[in-house]
């Protein structure tokens, strides 16, 4: 503030200066004497007191004035001066100082792309964290495979339809990551074994997913209290071994899937009619075929398909990564490439189209294959329940 206080005592200081400009400039200055020596006859009307009079006073004048006038100058400068200042020495708004604009003129977001916390943040020794949201399920029903977990109030819609996961393999696991949709969603779990065929076996037989399908809608209706409830939609999860349940599944219930969501399962073996040299064409297509046909039901936004994978290695038949890149060639489509960050499971590659969704995460042991049961959540939270409400 320096500045200011030497231009405000810079201006009264010249006014006693300008105030003796007048002076100063009256003393060389000597009354004319012609006419005052003439006789009066020969002086015009009136002229008696033009030349002296009139023209001093009128100097007079025009030095005052003019003094004033560079006083108020003067003033002005300094005011403007230290308005001046004053902005100059005004700190500038940083970015976060700035003001929002109001919601209807803020940027739009995209949707996420990854979950916001690291994947490896997010996992134990083999398994998803303890969940903190809370818990809306009431206590599990016995159904003819595994136990049914249903919302305590509400979850339905006014026709009483419910939207149903059923999850494959590592249901309590999974019965933690479903926990923040307790309130809108029936969990079902079953677990059969720790092989891809204790899940695709059993399943041949259609009459087992008929009886399932039925004590399900027996227990919604013995919970509601109306004879009315029933499966308004129905998405199938599966991780690992679990997977080995879809292709099944598909041959004979695609029309009743909404949903699917593959973790880290997409198993399939190499062609036997020729040696394998490991990559994607290598891999046996017939496998995938059921994959395939619900995979362009999702691409034209028919049904919702979720696949995900690590980059675990595998002994006897194609790795994962492998046999998605076979299921992305008969799709036609191409990974995107993904930055991971830091994250020791973090996504490097996906693909997004339609309701088709694929993501490729780091991690070749088994921590990193456990971390890929907690994209559940992620796939039911960005890409599947938000479908299922339209």
């Amino acid at each position: 503030m320096s500045k200011p206080d030497e231009e405000t005592s810079e201006a009264p200081q010249q006014e006693p200066q300008r105030d003796q400009e007048p002076d100063q400039e009256r003393q060389p200055n000597q009354e004319p004497q012609p006419d005052s020596q003439k006789p009066a006859s020969e002086r015009p009307a009136s002229a008696s007191e033009v030349p002296l009079a009139s023209d001093a006073e009128v100097y007079r004048r025009a030095l005052l004035v003019l003094g004033l006038g560079v006083v108020i100058l003067a003033a002005m400068v300094g005011i403007r001066g230290r308005s001046i200042a004053k902005a100059q020495e005004a700190p500038t708004p940083s970015v976060a100082e700035a003001p929002a604009p109001p919601p209807s003129q803020a940027p739009a977001k995209e949707a996420p792309a990854k979950a916001a916390q690291r994947l490896d943040q997010r996992v134990g020794r083999c398994g998803p964290l303890d969940p903190t949201a809370e818990d809306h399920f009431a206590e599990p029903r016995e159904l003819s495979l595994g136990r049914a977990w249903i919302p305590k109030e509400g979850g339905h819609d006014t026709d009483f339809g419910y939207d149903v996961l059923i999850h494959f393999h590592g249901h309590k696991p999974a019965r933690k990551i479903v926990q923040p949709f307790s309130d809108r969603l029936v969990y079902v779990g079953i677990d059969l074994g720790t092989l891809t065929g204790d899940y695709s076996k059993p399943l041949s037989n259609e009459e087992k997913f008929l009886d399932l399908q039925h004590s399900l809608r027996l227990a919604l209706q013995k919970h509601s209290g109306k004879e009315k409830a029933h499966i308004r939609t129905l998405t199938i999860s599966g991780w690992s071994a679990g997977v080995g349940a879809v292709p099944t599944l598909l041959k004979r219930f695609s029309a009743d899937i909404d949903a699917l969501i593959l973790l880290d399962g997409l198993h399939a073996g190499w062609k036997l009619d020729k040696p394998t040299d490991g990559s994607a064409s290598s891999v046996e297509p017939r496998y995938l075929s059921p994959v395939v046909a619900f995979a362009k039901q999702a691409l034209a936004g028919e049904k919702r398909l979720v696949i995900t994978h690590s980059e675990v290695p595998t002994e006897g038949y194609a790795p994962i990564r492998v046999t998605a890149d076979r299921l992305l060639q008969a799709l036609d489509l191409e990974r995107q490439p993904f930055d991971p960050g830091a994250d020791e499971f973090g996504r490097f590659s996906y693909v997004q189209q339609g309701g088709f969704t694929l993501w490729a995460h780091h991690g070749s042991e088994e921590r990193g294959h456990c971390a890929q049961l907690v994209l559940l959540q992620d796939a039911l939270e960005q890409r599947v329940l938000p479908w299922l409400k339209t």
